[in-house]
C-alpha cells in the first residue's frame, strides 16, 4: 500500500557536448514506498563511450539497490570498481541519493561536485564530510526537502564551466551555488545551463542538471477485477473505501463487489446480446443498471459468484448508475457510484487506455471514461492498485484475441510501467 506522505519532484536537463551524440551523463529516478533512489552517473570524456559507461553503472545501482543494498554499499561497490577503471576502462563519476517519504534526503558523492541547497533566504553547497572508502574519498550530506527547500544536482559541465577562461579550476559548486543567490532565475535550470555555456565560451562539456523538491502527494486507489477468494471481497472493498483520497473503479463485477459492502441492495443484470451470451453473470448482482449493457462488459462474467447471501444491508440512496448510452461503439460504458470518483468498464477500458497514454491528449474525446481515467491517473502522483485475481473465462473468448485485448492482470503491469516512466510511484498489490 502507498504511504508516502510527500512526492519528490524532479525537474532535469541534460545536453550532449557535440549535437546529434549522446548525452555521457545518465540520470534515474527510482521510487518505491520506502523512498526515492537518485542516481548522477558521469561518463568520463563524452560521445558513446561515456554514455554507455554511465548507463552501465545506473543498470548496476538499480540492481543492487532492487536487492536490498544500502546507499554506502551501493557506493562501496562502484568506488571499488571505478578505482580499478582509472587507469583504462569504463570510468564513471557518480552521485546517489535516497530521499524518504518525509522529505529526508541523504547523499553520497564521488568524483562529481557538490550539490546546491536553494531555500527561501539562501543558497549554498550543501555541507559535506568527507570519508574514505575503498581508498577514495568520497562525501556524505544530509537534507530536508520541502515545498520551499530546492535541491540542485549537476556534473561537471556545469562546475567545469570557465575552465581556462579566467576560472582557474572551473565555475565550481560554490560558483553556481553564487549566481542562484544573487540572480534568483525563474527558470531555475535553463538559466543556469545558459550561463554555464557562457562562461565556457559555448565549448562546454556534456551537462545535466536536475532540481529536486517535495510537495504534498497527490494519491489515488483503483480497484480492478475480484479477488481471487470471494471471503476477502470486503475486505479488499475496504482498502479502496477507507482511502482518504482519490478513488477508481475499473469493472462492473468490482463494482458490485464494492457497492454491496457500501450495503447496495438494488440488483443488476448483465445481459448481452453479443458473441459473449454464453458468458453470462452467474450472480444476483447487488446494484441496478439503467441501460443495455455493452459486449464490452463480457470481462465482467466472472467464474465464481458473487451472489447475494440474503443478508442485504440496506443503504438509501446507494446505488450504481448506468451513464447513457455512449455514441460511439469505441466508448466503454461508465458508472456512478456515491463515494466513488469514477466507475467504469474494466479490462476493455484498461486496454484503451494503455494505447493512448503515450498520445497527445488534445486528441482525446472528451466524453469517454477513458478520457477520465488518464485525467484521474496523470494528476496523480502516487497510485495504489488493488488488482483482482478472480479467474475470468470470458478473457479466453476468441473475441478478446482477435480485437487483441489484454488479459486484466497484464495490461495493469504495462500500465503501471508507462506510469512509472512518468515519475509515479505505482504500487499492484494483487489480491
Amino acid at each position: 500500500m502507498v504511504r508516502s506522505n510527500l512526492h519528490l519532484e524532479v525537474e532535469l536537463l541534460q545536453m550532449p557536448k557535440q549535437a546529434g551524440t549522446p548525452c555521457g551523463d545518465g540520470f534515474i529516478c527510482e521510487r518505491t514506498t520506502a523512498g526515492a533512489l537518485i542516481a548522477l552517473c558521469d561518463g568520463l570524456g563524452s560521445g558513446v563511450q561515456a554514455h554507455l559507461a554511465a548507463q552501465m553503472a545506473l543498470t548496476r545501482i538499480q540492481t543492487l539497490h532492487r536487492h536490498g543494498r544500502g546507499l554506502r554499499d551501493i557506493m562501496r561497490s562502484l568506488v571499488q570498481t571505478m578505482e580499478s577503471y582509472k587507469s583504462d576502462g569504463p570510468y564513471v563519476a557518480t552521485l546517489l541519493g535516497f530521499v524518504r517519504p518525509d522529505g529526508q534526503a541523504r547523499l553520497m558523492t564521488y568524483e562529481t561536485p557538490l550539490p546546491v541547497l536553494v531555500t527561501p533566504k539562501q543558497t549554498l553547497v550543501l555541507p559535506a564530510r568527507r570519508k574514505l572508502l575503498e581508498g577514495a574519498e568520497v562525501f556524505e550530506m544530509e537534507c530536508y526537502l520541502t515545498g520551499q527547500t530546492q535541491l540542485v544536482l549537476f556534473s561537471d559541465g556545469v562546475s567545469q564551466a570557465g575552465l581556462g577562461h579566467g576560472y582557474g579550476m572551473g565555475w565550481g559548486s560554490d560558483g553556481a551555488a553564487a549566481f542562484i543567490q544573487e540572480q534568483r532565475p525563474q527558470r531555475l535550470l535553463p538559466d543556469l545551463y545558459r550561463q554555464a555555456v557562457t562562461l565556457s565560451h559555448g565549448r562546454s562539456d556534456d551537462i545535466t542538471l536536475a532540481s529536486l523538491h517535495c510537495r504534498r502527494a497527490r494519491s489515488l486507489t483503483l480497484m480492478t477485477g475480484p479477488p481471487a477468494r470471494r471471503e476477502d471481497d470486503e475486505r479488499v472493498a475496504h482498502l479502496l473505501l477507507d482511502s482518504d483520497h482519490e478513488k477508481i473503479i475499473c469493472g462492473a463485477t468490482t463494482a458490485n463487489i464494492v457497492a454491496r459492502t457500501m450495503g447496495c441492495v438494488e440488483k443488476l443484470g448483465l445481459a448481452s446480446s453479443g458473441p459473449f451470451s454464453a458468458c453470462q453473470h452467474p450472480a444476483a448482482s447487488t446494484i441496478k443498471k439503467i441501460s443495455p449493457a455493452s459486449p464490452s462488459l463480457a470481462d465482467e462474467k466472472i467464474a465464481h459468484s458473487r451472489a447475494d447471501d440474503g443478508a442485504s444491508r440496506q443503504s438509501p440512496g446507494c446505488e450504481l448508475d448506468m451513464q447513457e448510452t455512449p455514441a460511439h461503439m469505441a466508448t466503454p460504458p461508465s458508472y456512478q457510484l456515491d463515494g466513488i470518483d469514477l466507475v467504469t468498464e474494466g479490462t476493455v477500458t484498461l486496454n484503451q487506455l494503455r494505447n493512448i497514454l503515450e498520445l497527445d491528449r488534445s486528441r482525446f474525446d472528451p466524453k469517454n471514461p477513458v478520457t477520465d481515467l488518464y485525467d484521474l491517473l496523470n494528476q496523480s502522483d502516487h497510485i495504489h492498485i488493488l488488482l483482482g485475481t478472480g479467474r475470468n473465462p470470458a478473457n479466453n473468448h476468441i473475441s478478446f484475441s482477435q480485437q487483441g485485448i489484454l488479459p486484466r492482470d497484464i495490461v495493469i503491469d504495462l500500465i503501471a510501467d508507462q506510469l512509472r516512466q512518468r515519475g509515479k510511484l505505482v504500487v499492484v498489490e494483487r489480491v
